[in-house]
């Protein structure tokens, strides 16, 4: 919200999982990308949202659930996010998504 705040009718509650075996501490969503009317990418170091693989990269709608009927699966698989620094925070991938 403009205030900061939670936005309350959005979805805080998702839950990022990593995949078995790795060793990672915790799972991580390291990018927010607005791709359409409507639609949020989401990368990040994870394999599955709320159960539903993705393979670090899911497509949420404007309310924070997922949206099945893009990548549903693997997502893209195994991918190096290329970052550059912007402003101090490097979260923009250099091909200007």
């Amino acid at each position: 919200m403009p205030d900061g705040s939670l936005d309350v009718s959005f979805n805080n509650a998702l839950h990022f999982e990593k995949a078995p075996g790795t060793y990672d501490v915790a799972s991580s969503v390291l990018c927010v990308y607005p791709i359409g009317p409507g639609l949020i990418a989401v990368t990040g170091n994870f394999n599955a949202v709320d159960g539903h693989l993705r393979g670090g990269l899911c497509i949420l709608d404007t309310l924070g659930n997922i949206v099945n009927h893009y990548l549903d699966g693997a997502g893209c698989g195994a991918y190096d996010y290329p970052m550059v620094q912007q402003g101090g925070s490097a979260c923009c991938p250099a091909s200007g998504w």
